[in-house]
């Protein structure tokens, strides 16, 4: 507890020389003060979690320490130490100081008073963590307000794009509520976490208005190798040569395209060098009613346990957010390579 700082005030010198003898093992950080302005001071230049003050000093006394200190650093925890036991002072200290403890002279400082220190110094940590983690609450309540406020700007879009919004703003929030429930579980750091969010959310809504057109499994393919080569999101791209320019697909370009150049951005930004090899496999099937477009994507990288909770988090956020749009995403790892499968539901349409 070296960061953790215990003030002790009291005019009586060889009351100081005794709490320092007595406490010089401790493991947190103890300064001493012979005055209320000279603790005051010490307040005003240090962090100070716990502060035990003498009731009667000469000039300002501890009951107006303690009023100072309620007022001016709520978060310290206060503890009396004195030789006055009258019930009024002990009432008075209490309500007008909001002390923690109050110890009387004489003590024991084994079996009294050192764990009646430790005891405050728990409590302070105890409320600094609240705070923490109450912090922690505000901001990420505030980013997903902020993620709202962006989604709620684009609900100017036509009817027919309504219902995809109202379950894409359902899966965002039920992936933000799952991950918040254990915020341990995405091992990575609050700002991060939801800018990986609020970017796939900003590139969701680019996709807006719907557009569901037919369309090449080559051109789908092309438009997956431009928009790599531009961004250079690889340093090596390999493209299998299979002929896709007899399957024609119905369905939404812009979401496949914007997606999958989403995952593979998010990978490379989170590896050093890397090498893609991309194909598509079509399969038709159910009395060619639906077809499957399957893109297998690799890259070289360092096996990496919080890479791979992040390639999750990415599998899962894309998951359950457009698992209802008929888009399933797989990724995992073997070998220093990761390997990434999309796929989606297209109806085929005869050349």
């Amino acid at each position: 507890m070296e960061d953790i700082t215990v003030l002790f005030v009291d005019d009586e010198v060889n009351v100081l020389s005794s709490l320092k003898r007595g406490l010089y093992k401790e493991d947190y950080r103890c300064m001493f003060a012979e005055s209320a302005g000279e603790a005051l001071k010490i307040m005003e230049e240090h962090k100070i979690a716990v502060i035990v003050t003498d009731m009667k000093m000469p000039g300002m006394d501890g009951l107006a320490l303690l009023r100072i200190l309620k007022e001016k650093y709520p978060n310290t925890v206060r503890v009396v130490l004195s030789g006055y036991t009258h019930l009024q002072q002990v009432v008075l200290a209490i309500n007008q100081g909001d002390i923690y403890r109050y110890i009387t002279k004489p003590w024991k400082v084994e079996d009294e008073f050192k764990p009646v220190i430790r005891q405050a110094v728990e409590y302070y940590q105890l409320l600094a963590g609240k705070e923490e983690l109450q912090k922690a609450l505000e901001f990420k309540n505030a980013s997903i307000q902020n993620i709202l406020n962006v989604m709620n700007e684009k609900l100017s879009i036509s009817r027919k794009d309504y219902d995809n919004v109202k379950k894409f703003i359902g899966g965002i929030m039920a992936f933000l509520m799952s991950e918040m429930i254990n915020p341990a579980q995405t091992n990575t750091d609050t700002a991060a976490f939801f800018d990986m969010v609020q970017r796939f959310c900003q590139g969701f809504l680019n996709t807006i208005p719907t557009e569901i057109s037919e369309f090449k499994a080559a051109v789908l393919l092309e438009g997956i190798t431009a928009s790599v080569s531009r961004y250079k999101i690889f340093e090596k791209v390999y493209i299998k040569n299979e002929d896709h320019n007899n399957i024609i697909c119905c369905g939404n370009y812009k979401l496949t395209l914007y997606t999958v150049i989403y995952i593979l951005n998010y990978i490379s930004t989170q590896n050093t060098a890397g090498e893609l090899n991309m194909g598509i496999i079509t399969k038709n099937e159910l009395k060619y009613i639906d077809t499957e477009i399957y893109a297998d994507i690799r890259t070289v990288y360092k096996s990496d346990y919080t890479m791979q909770n992040n390639l999750m988090l990415v599998e899962k956020l894309i998951n359950t957010t457009l698992k209802e749009l008929g888009v399933i995403v797989r990724i995992r790892n073997q070998n220093n390579v990761i390997q990434l499968k999309y796929k989606t539901m297209f109806v085929p349409k005869s050349v």
